[in-house]
């Protein structure tokens, strides 16, 4: 039939490119067809395009029984499937806890407000320097500014630009007599 048609299509970008790009549908409606119709579609970065997965987190210097003020915490990220490289000046994390909150940024002093990152995979070498990338295993390091006490509760929220935030509960065992403590998983 001839006239106007109406199309919705909802596309999700799976490559860093990107922005306007030109989709070439072939139509066909019972006995009349429509080929080669040109259509121009803007492609906009979702929260989903910017997914970071935690994978795992610890505290050092907890053998005394807390998380004291400059015990440090480490944390292991990378991408989400499919996710888009994430700039990691853009890459804020939140520490909330009973006693207290803290955020922190990239740089390049581990401490209350700013987190180092080591690469782990690749041995070690950033596929692209000051971003995490497909593939890429991140070490995040930073000094804890409050006390968190055993059997208390803390939320880690990784924060990226334009991104969901992404919280994770942890609850501090009931006895930390070893100088290392896993939180999450």
């Amino acid at each position: 039939a001839e006239g106007d048609y109406t199309f919705t299509v909802t596309l999700t970008p799976n490559s860093a490119s990107v922005g306007e790009k030109d989709l070439l549908l072939s139509l066909k409606d019972g006995t009349n067809t429509v080929e080669n119709l040109e259509i121009s579609v803007n492609i906009e970065n979702s929260d989903s395009s910017k997914e970071i997965e935690l994978v795992q987190v610890y505290a050092e210097g907890t053998s005394d029984g807390e998380i004291n003020q400059g015990d440090s915490f480490f944390t292991v990220l990378r991408l989400g499937s499919g996710s888009l490289p994430v700039e990691l000046d853009d890459l804020i994390i939140k520490l909330d806890s009973e006693s207290g909150s803290q955020s922190i940024t990239y740089g390049d002093i581990s401490s209350e407000e700013e987190y180092t990152v080591s690469y782990i995979s690749n041995s070690g070498n950033p596929q692209t320097q000051g971003y995490i990338v497909t593939g890429d295993l991140i070490l995040v390091e930073f000094e804890n500014t409050h006390q968190i006490n055993e059997r208390e509760t803390a939320t880690m929220r990784i924060l990226t630009k334009n991104s969901a935030v992404k919280p994770v509960n942890m609850i501090t065992p009931s006895a930390m007599v070893e100088e290392t403590t896993y939180l999450f998983p």
